[in-house]
């Protein structure tokens, strides 16, 4: 029965570094390597070691056999794992939180702007009374307005951390309403047809 090697027991994706610290140390370019591997066990299980191996040489300076030592530092592994990980998880924590300072000033100014927007477009629609042409085109500032506020609502609700009401809404109103964004957009020419199927009772 052949005795297992030191590569026998190497996990498959570090033996090519085993390969050349050990080529290094048969070689002569070095007289003991140190490196932190995973071994795999007879029952197939993985665990991390610290192997030291050092060269047995003849009088003649040549190498003849190798002496090495394991040993196992899985749970270091690990706990240097796991501290990467939270570290990691920190620095997203502090990145969103600084991204959340930024777009609730952000927000908070576009709000203000859009205040602006809403209060002209009504002055304006009691100006030009009901039957102006341009009371389609202020009805339409009007919305636009107001989806970008409740788009505004949202970013701030992020940038506080709360946390989102959810409803379920019909989706055939809101994609007519933006056809009728979009076509004054297209070039002439270019017609934009919507047909959107009968609202069905949503699924609970």
């Amino acid at each position: 029965m052949r005795r297992l090697t030191n590569m026998d027991i190497t996990y498959f994706e570090d033996r090519e570094k085993s390969v050349s610290a050990l080529n290094e140390l048969i070689e002569g370019k070095v007289e003991r390597y140190r490196l932190e591997k995973r071994f795999v066990t007879k029952n197939k299980s993985i665990f991390w070691g610290d192997l030291s191996v050092a060269a047995i040489k003849d009088r003649s300076n040549r190498v003849i056999n190798v002496v090495g030592m394991i040993t196992d530092i899985t749970e270091r592994k690990h706990a240097e794992a796991a501290q990467v990980q939270f570290e990691a998880q920190l620095r997203e924590s502090q990145k969103m939180e600084a991204l959340g300072t930024l777009a609730g000033g952000v927000a908070h100014d576009f709000n203000n702007a859009l205040a602006t927007i809403i209060g002209n477009a009504e002055l304006a629609r009691q100006d030009v009374g009901l039957e102006h042409p341009a009371l389609e085109s202020l009805e339409e500032i009007t919305k636009a307005s107001r989806r970008a506020k409740n788009l505004v609502q949202q970013i701030l609700a992020f940038s506080r951390r709360q946390t989102m009401e959810r409803k379920i809404m019909p989706l055939a109103p809101a994609v007519h309403e933006a056809a009728r964004l979009l076509r004054s957009t297209l070039p002439a020419g270019i017609g934009l047809n919507v047909e959107c199927a009968p609202t069905r009772r949503p699924y609970r």
